[in-house]
């Protein structure tokens, strides 16, 4: 733990200036939460290169705080909701306490370089990632695991047919956005689904569509523009002959060349997704 303090309060006396926008509240509280986390993993794996693995990670958060990447909500909590955050302050403390030395200094400079990258990209590719993180499983296959979600996200789905039977799968948008009405919906990609808020212009949520039915929501974001890659959607009878579960009256229905049927109702923050196929 001394060591920890110790290099805590090295850089806390640089950060006034070297950056202008330093906090000295989000990065005590990054200290106190994953930084000590992170101590708290390495010695319980009693990791040979503790601490310079330690000093590397902190440098980074040192960084991510003065360029606010890492931030406090107004409620002062840290704000987990980016790439970058996330990646520092949810999932490398575990991680990097179970790879050695040379992986996880490689994969801690990897996801700088591509937070780095994704600030200068539409801001739904970052939550994107930000809300697949969770499924890294070693920092050794980061760049492949980058890859591959990427991939996922942007690759066009093989086309499917809309027969019977259907595997359904029910989302709450208002996990990330309590006051979210989801109506009209279009494709941004392939798999990416921008939803409208029925209530609010210029409020929307993208959903990740995946075949294995476990749609996942990526949050706010801005509209993410029409893909071309819909068809018409079937009649609202047929989709309610279709036994989806407790299915309220449709308000929009969006159906995809891969087979998904996606519909937003009249009285509910939920969508309904059917992959066909």
């Amino acid at each position: 733990m001394e060591a920890l303090q110790q290099a805590i309060a090295g850089l806390e006396l640089s950060g006034p200036r070297a950056y202008s926008r330093w906090s000295a509240a989000a990065w005590r509280q990054s200290c106190a939460g994953p930084a000590a986390q992170l101590w708290q993993a390495l010695t319980a794996h009693a990791h040979k290169d503790k601490e310079r693995i330690l000093v590397a990670y902190l440098t980074l958060l040192h960084a991510a705080v003065g360029l606010q990447y890492v931030s406090l909500t107004a409620a002062g909590e840290l704000d987990t909701t980016g790439f970058l955050p996330r990646a520092l302050c949810k999932v490398f403390p575990k991680l990097l306490a179970e790879a050695d030395a040379p992986a996880g200094l490689a994969a801690l400079a990897a996801v700088w370089n591509a937070g780095e990258r994704l600030q200068t990209r539409a801001p739904w590719l970052d939550r994107y990632l930000s809300a697949r993180l969770h499924e890294l499983p070693a920092l050794n296959v980061l760049e492949d695991f980058l890859r591959r979600t990427l991939h996922e996200g942007l690759e066009a789905l093989p086309q499917a047919t809309f027969a019977a039977p259907a595997i359904w799968q029910v989302l709450d948008l208002a996990a990330l956005d309590r006051r979210f009405l989801p109506g009209e919906c279009h494709l941004a990609t392939p798999a990416i689904v921008c939803v409208h808020d029925r209530l609010r212009d210029g409020v929307h949520t993208a959903v990740l569509l995946r075949q294995n039915a476990n749609a996942v929501s990526l949050g706010p974001t801005p509209c993410l523009g029409q893909s071309e890659r819909h068809v018409p959607p079937p009649e609202v009878e047929w989709i309610k002959a279709l036994e989806a579960p407790a299915l309220p009256e449709p308000c929009a229905v969006l159906a995809t060349a891969a087979g998904f049927v996606v519909v937003s109702t009249l009285y509910s923050q939920r969508l309904w997704i059917a992959r066909f196929g």
